[in-house]
Parts: C-alpha cells; sequence; structure tokens
C-alpha cells in the first residue's frame, strides 16, 4: 500500500476501513457494491496524519486522524424548552410516545393475523394504515427528538464540520440526579419521574399518546476521523460511484 505508512495518529488505516466495509453488509446489496467500491478506492489513496498539526501537502487527500474533541472555545448547549445544559460537543433529547403497535404475521397458508400491544416508540406509529380499527394513535408527536450542537469544536488543529459532529454518538446519559438540578421551572404538565421528563398522569397511568423525553449527549475525549482535508477542516471523500466516506469514531 503506497500510503500506509503510519505517522501514529491515525485511524488504524486499511482496518478501519475493512471493518466499515463489513458492517455495510447489512445493508441493501446495490448500496453495498456502490460503497464497497468506494472503500476500495480508499485503501488505494488514504493517508494515516497526526491531528496535531496540519500539514498543506495532504490538500485534498483522504486522510485518517484521530485525537481528542476539544471545547474550550465552545460555550454550553442547552434545550431551552425544558431548560436542560450540559458542557459537551452535542446534546440530544430523545423523544418518546407511548402508541399502539401493529405487528402482522403470515402462517404456511397466507393467512395474516395482527396482533396489538402498546409500547413506547420513538417514531410515529401510523394507526391510520393499521388492518384492523379501534387502535387509534396520535397523528404527530408534541415535541421531536432533536440535536444541538456545539460550535468551534477542534480535533487538534482541525475544525470539526458540523456534518461528523451531527453523527457523533453519545457517550453520557443525564440521570435523575442531573435531571432534578436543572429541571426546576416544569414545562405544562411535564414532570420529572425518574430519568425521563413526562407528562404521565400517575392517577391515571401511561395513556396512549403520553411523551417521556431522555438526554444524552457527548462529552470530549479522543475520536478517529476520516475525510478529505480541506484547509484546516475535511470534507467527504466521493467515489466514482458517488458513494461517500466522511466518518467519526470514538
Amino acid at each position: 500500500m503506497k500510503n500506509g505508512k503510519k505517522s501514529g495518529g491515525g485511524i488504524l488505516g486499511g482496518l478501519a476501513l475493512i471493518v466499515l466495509g463489513i458492517m455495510l453488509l447489512s445493508w441493501n446489496e446495490g448500496r453495498t457494491v456502490q460503497t464497497q467500491s468506494a472503500i476500495n478506492e480508499g485503501l488505494k489513496s488514504y493517508k494515516d496524519v497526526t491531528s496535531e498539526q496540519i500539514d498543506s501537502k495532504n490538500e485534498g487527500q483522504l486522510i485518517a486522524t484521530t485525537g481528542k474533541l476539544d471545547l474550550s472555545n465552545s460555550g454550553e448547549l442547552k434545550d431551552h424548552k425544558f431548560s436542560i445544559t450540559v458542557k459537551g460537543a452535542k446534546l440530544r433529547r430523545n423523544v418518546e410516545m407511548y402508541q399502539w403497535i401493529e405487528e402482522c404475521t403470515t402462517d404456511e397458508n397466507d393467512k395474516e393475523t395482527c396482533n396489538y400491544t402498546k409500547d413506547w416508540s420513538d417514531r410515529l406509529e401510523d394507526s391510520s394504515e393499521f388492518k384492523e380499527s379501534g387502535h387509534t394513535n396520535p397523528a404527530s408527536f408534541k415535541y421531536e427528538s432533536e440535536d444541538f450542537l456545539a460550535s468551534n469544536v477542534k480535533v487538534g488543529a482541525f475544525d470539526l464540520p458540523e456534518r461528523l459532529l451531527n453523527s457523533l454518538s453519545c457517550n453520557e446519559k443525564l440521570n435523575n440526579e442531573k435531571l432534578t438540578e436543572m429541571y426546576k421551572e416544569p414545562v405544562e404538565d411535564f414532570r420529572l419521574e425518574g430519568n425521563y421528563i413526562t407528562n404521565t398522569k400517575t392517577e391515571e397511568g401511561t395513556q396512549i399518546g403520553d411523551l417521556r423525553i431522555s438526554y444524552e449527549y457527548a462529552t470530549d475525549g479522543e475520536v478517529s476521523l476520516l475525510g478529505v482535508q480541506t484547509g484546516n477542516t475535511l470534507t467527504a471523500f466521493t467515489g466514482k460511484k458517488g458513494k461517500s466516506l466522511f466518518t467519526i469514531r470514538r
């Protein structure tokens, strides 16, 4: 591999790309072929570099690097609706609704049987498409899940682009103790219960349409990046068949 020399600051190079390719095998065949083609192209041309300084000689090249998320120039993240504040790279509000869930199966005689259960779901279960009536869900969420992203985040000398920051996985959850410190002024009829902010009324029990909200966030720490060096940041590498490579991993 021509550019396989390691600088000690990279993403384990080709190994990470191969692992990524294996993970993508579960995708539909057409998309996997395109992605694998892009990975093969990347393996031939990527360069493993340090994140501590930007070398202009790597401009326009696919690079792999690791470094710590630097939040020193970033302010706190806040969900103003529920007054939740953290110091991190990303804050995610997860909203689930208690809904009817339809599960249908077909036996060997092509007879379809549908079962209906109540459960929490973070996506809207469209009851208008249910095979049987009598199980009605709300048509929308009153509050949606949402991500709040920090600004001016760096990894070493690189500015972390919003697209990568948006795909960064969260590694911490806000538990009851932390939520109690923040959730001082209840919103409408939402109260704190355990690790959730919910509008379920204790005396009535959980009802269809009730919401529960939880939070998780991404702290600082080491990450691995893969992308094309473009000035002092990274952009996506696009293969000949149109599939792009652009990743961040803890």
